[in-house]
């Protein structure tokens, strides 16, 4: 949570149930965090999904302990590096199958830090660090190792500082006149590139490192007890005979720890899922969890917490006469408020909003994590689901780690690409993240990283520009779940969509380059994204279909079979026409054959290609049918492979194991909130920080909608009925166009801070 301290932040934060909150227009980024939400009733009566704000659970607030006036710094990446390092620990001990291709930035246990400055009069200065060896320098002379404090005397001085031998992150903190400003603090791993450091205020307390976890404990009690055998329910808790067994529900699917009382005799053992199916299911090697280890309990009554899991329901069974009490499960959640919402006079998508924005939040681990119970990494699907969590909660330290988390090592070769087309995503989220922050700061320094891969993609490409997956020897390229031998394209071929990707991170990282100034980097890659969108319209454009084509095969020979992939990036890149679209939605996108097909992470793609054509209405209706199924089901978050027609067991399978599909999948909850919060209420930014931005809704078959998305300065908040115009509020310094509608005055250009009368041209 960048600019607050989380624990602060949940001491000034009180939150409700039953509603969506939006923050006062009128407060900066900042300040709104430490504000009192302010509850539009627009959704009473609905399911409350999040555990974070269902009045059912009960916060478990962290000790408060000594804050200092200054910030962690650290080396550009590490605390990334750092924090993944720890995440992928966390899932292998977890987990049972764990497969990670790639090769991400690695973490590195030493640092060196200096700082150059004017000091006016005797300064007494303080530093602190994780545990380690920190050396302290005055203009050269080392001081005191052990006491890391001392004084500084008038004059201009240099600082230096070196971390080294750490056990986490080497970072420091220090506090002192002119010291405690991260602006003018200098960082490097080998004393020869020296770097701006990274800070977030995510903590101000000596004693929290930023590489550490900052979650809370949330207690989410047993919502329904679904099955017992041989136990007697009562108010006390829950009795156990000799072979006594209990399934209970929790609601909420989240990461955490079981937690009870009990006293007895016997051994207890414990089952977890995200489903009825698999908690019922006994055999570990048939389970993506580790088993729990069985537990003994005696006469005495005693507290209990399990290791971690990923649980909705759990399964309790006893070998002997025993009392369990106060059974609940220790949810650990991101502390981050609700600051966007959606709202419209359609209950079932407004359930489908809030599921989605759930299940992106039960997600929010360090970053947007793929799914909280296979495998719980970060993945490209993090930096897919970003753009959906900023309408939600603009939070930009989970943001950038995900995007951070997913680039290679400078210098990177061919062996550390994992999928090949996965890195194209890296420049479409530093794209997206420019737009909707303007913050350069993250462009200044990952930009080697950034051309660097640009320039092993150029290493690749044959005359025309193309890229084979033959390149990427294991995965070759991947685009989604739903792709088939059946349908294609070939994963070791040369496919139409991933071309298009390519091109993509071409065109930016050329803007990329412009926007630093390097001018021969910015034509060297222009000219090659220019290359490929005129040999990709050439090569596997089919005029009599009208429809991109899959591809080249491995073979060589042209894949003359169409699939969804080529016709989505080819309306977000502007490769189809308009007056193409019909043919491409008519024969492949709205092609009732693709509902025998699963749904999967290109749906957050999908819904913007829908919107951008126009035909919002028809992905609204895919989302009442796919996601409303799932929450018709019973579920209460969306799963990763979405496949309807499937009986309730083959729903749950992956990979051909039996319960390995992930049932909370941040991909799948950022594609409803995308297509309602984006594309329905129509909020685009284009220019950097929202300082311009389109707004077009697209109403659809709905009545009215309400909603917000949030901005550095504020919110930008749209209340529109079809028949009697509505309200539009820009916060300060963002400037929109409108399209669709206008204000009652006429004007189609508006600038904020104000709130202005629209309606529906």
């Amino acid at each position: 949570m960048t600019g607050l301290n989380r624990r602060k932040f949940l001491k000034n934060t009180a939150l409700g149930a039953g509603a969506l909150y939006f923050f006062p227009l009128n407060a900066s980024l900042d300040e709104s965090r430490f504000i009192q939400a302010v509850p539009l009733q627009m959704n009473e009566g609905l399911r409350i999904f999040d555990p974070w704000l269902d009045e059912n659970c009960k916060k478990v607030l962290p000790e408060t302990s000594e804050k200092w006036n200054s910030t962690w710094i650290w080396y550009p990446g590490q605390k990334t590096a750092h924090v993944n390092s720890r995440r992928v620990a966390e899932a292998v001990s977890r987990c049972r199958h764990i497969g990670y291709p790639g090769n991400f930035c690695q973490p590195v246990y030493y640092a060196w830090f200096r700082k150059k400055l004017m000091v006016s009069a005797n300064s007494g200065i303080r530093w602190t660090g994780p545990t380690g060896r920190i050396s302290f320098l005055v203009d050269g002379v080392e001081g005191d190792i052990t006491n890391r404090t001392d004084i500084v005397e008038p004059g201009m001085h240099l600082i230096e500082m070196k971390v080294d031998f750490s056990r986490s992150l080497p970072c420091i903190m220090v506090e002192g006149e002119g010291f405690s400003d991260p602006e003018g603090w200098e960082v490097s791993l080998d004393q020869k590139t020296w770097k701006k450091p990274e800070w977030e205020h995510v903590v101000d307390e000596p004693g929290i490192l930023p590489d550490s976890k900052h979650e809370i404990v949330v207690e989410i009690p047993v919502n329904r007890v679904v099955s017992t055998e041989n136990v007697v329910v009562s108010d006390k808790g829950f009795n156990f005979s000799h072979g006594g067994s209990l399934i209970a529900d929790l609601w909420h699917d989240e990461i955490g720890c079981i937690a009870f009382n009990a006293e007895g005799e016997g051994k207890l053992s414990f089952f977890t899922g995200e489903s009825l199916l698999e908690v019922k299911e006994t055999d570990p090697d048939k389970l993506e969890q580790q088993p729990i280890p069985e537990i003994g309990i005696d006469q005495m009554p005693r507290n209990y917490i399990l290791p971690e899991r990923c649980a909705r329901y759990i399964q309790i069974k006893s070998t002997g006469t025993c009392i369990i009490s106060n059974l609940h499960f220790k949810a650990n959640i991101t502390p981050v408020n609700y600051k966007g919402g959606f709202s419209c006079n359609d209950i079932e998508l407004n359930e489908i909003w809030a599921a989605g924005a759930a299940t992106i939040h039960s997600c929010m681990h360090d970053f947007y994590l793929d799914g909280i119970k296979r495998d719980a990494l970060s993945w490209a699907d993090a930096i897919m689901a970003i753009p959906a969590a900023d309408c939600v909660f603009f939070d930009k330290e989970i943001a950038n780690n995900s995007i951070i988390s997913q680039l290679l090592p400078i210098n990177a070769s061919l062996k550390d690409f994992g999928i090949g087309d996965y890195p194209p995503f890296i420049f479409l989220g530093f794209e997206h993240d420019f737009l909707v922050r303007g913050d350069l700061t993250l462009l200044q320094n990952y930009q080697e990283n950034l051309f660097n891969i640009l320039d092993v993609y150029m290493s690749l490409q044959d005359e025309k520009g193309f890229i084979s997956g033959k390149n990427f020897k294991t995965w070759g390229f991947f685009p989604d779940w739903s792709m088939t031998p059946e349908t294609g394209p070939e994963r070791k071929g040369i496919p139409c969509y991933s071309q298009m990707l390519i091109m993509k991170s071409f065109e930016v990282g050329g803007s990329i380059a412009e926007k630093l100034n390097l001018t021969r980097k910015a034509k060297l890659y222009k000219n090659a994204a220019s290359k490929m969108r005129k040999q990709i319209r050439e090569t596997f454009w089919d005029g009599a279909v009208g429809a991109f084509l899959n591809g080249i095969d491995s073979d060589g020979k042209l894949d003359k079979r169409t699939t969804s992939y080529a016709q989505v990036w080819g309306i977000l890149f502007d490769l189809v026409k308009p007056e193409e679209y019909n043919t491409v939605f008519g024969k492949v996108l709205d092609n009732p054959e693709r509902n025998t097909q699963s749904y999967s992470l290109n749906q957050i793609y999908e819904c913007l290609a829908y919107a951008k054509a126009g035909r919002t209405g028809s992905f609204l209706n895919r989302l009442k049918l796919v996601w409303g199924g799932m929450l018709n089901d019973g579920c209460s978050r969306f799963a990763e492979d979405i496949r309807p027609w499937q009986s309730p067991a083959e729903k749950l399978t992956l990979y051909g194991r039996p319960f390995a599909n992930s049932l909370c999948h941040v991909w799948s909850g950022a594609a409803p909130v995308l297509a309602l919060s984006k594309c329905v209420l129509g909020i685009y930014s284009t220019a950097a920080g929202f300082s311009e931005c389109i707004i077009k809704p697209q109403l659809a078959e709905l009545e009215w909608i309400k909603g917000s998305v949030p901005t550095p300065t504020g919110n930008i908040t749209i209340e529109l009925t079809k028949l009697k115009g509505g309200m539009l509020t820009l916060p300060d310094k963002v400037k929109a166009n409108l399209s669709g509608i206008a204000t009652v005055e006429g004007k189609a250009q508006i600038v904020g801070p104000g709130t202005f009368s629209i309606v529906v041209k």
